[in-house]
C-alpha cells in the first residue's frame, strides 16, 4: 500500500470513528429541549410554507377547545400558502412542564407576513401547547389555545 492510499485509508477511519463516537456520546437532549425544537421546527416550517413538514409536528388525534382537528389545521395551512409575500414567526421565552407523556409549552409567539407593502402582523400572544409524546419518543402538538381568536377575527368565524 502506497503512503498516499494509506492516509486516505487512515483519514477516512479516523472521520468514520469520529462520527460514530458523536453518535454514541453525544449529549441526550431533554424532553424540554426537544419540545422546545419540536416548536421551533414548525415555526421554521410555517415560515417556509411547508404543510407536510408542519402537519408532521400535529398528532392525528389533535382536537383543541374551538372544534379544530389536524385535517381542518392541514386545510388552514394549504390556503395559507396563497399568502403573498414572506412569513415570520418568532418565539421567544419558551417554558415546557412536562409530565410523563404529556407536556404543556408556552411562548410568546409574533406572526407577520412582510409583503411590498410591508409587514403586517397576523398574531401576538402567548400560546399554549398541549404535547404528546408518541411514537419513537417524538412530541407532537395534540392541542393548543390562546390563537384561535385571531382566525376568527381574520376569517369571520
Amino acid at each position: 500500500m502506497t503512503w498516499q492510499l494509506r492516509t486516505i485509508v487512515i483519514t477516512l477511519a479516523a472521520v468514520a470513528a469520529a462520527i460514530a463516537g458523536y453518535g454514541i456520546f453525544r449529549p441526550r437532549l431533554s424532553d424540554q429541549e426537544k419540545i422546545v425544537a419540536t416548536l421551533r421546527e414548525a415555526a421554521g416550517a410555517a415560515e417556509s410554507k411547508d404543510i407536510g413538514a408542519l402537519m408532521q409536528h400535529v398528532s392525528d388525534e389533535y382536537q383543541d377547545a374551538a372544534g379544530l382537528t389536524k385535517p381542518v389545521l392541514r386545510i388552514l395551512g394549504w390556503h395559507a400558502k396563497d399568502i403573498e409575500g414572506n412569513i415570520q414567526v418568532t418565539m421567544a421565552r419558551p417554558t415546557v412542564t412536562v409530565n410523563d407523556d404529556r407536556a404543556e409549552a408556552r411562548a410568546d409567539v409574533s406572526v407577520r407576513v412582510v409583503d411590498s407593502s410591508g409587514p403586517h402582523q397576523l398574531f401576538r400572544g402567548t400560546p399554549c401547547f398541549g404535547l404528546r409524546k408518541e411514537k419513537r419518543g417524538r412530541w407532537r402538538v395534540i392541542d393548543s389555545e390562546g390563537w384561535q381568536q385571531e382566525l376568527e377575527v381574520e376569517q369571520g368565524f
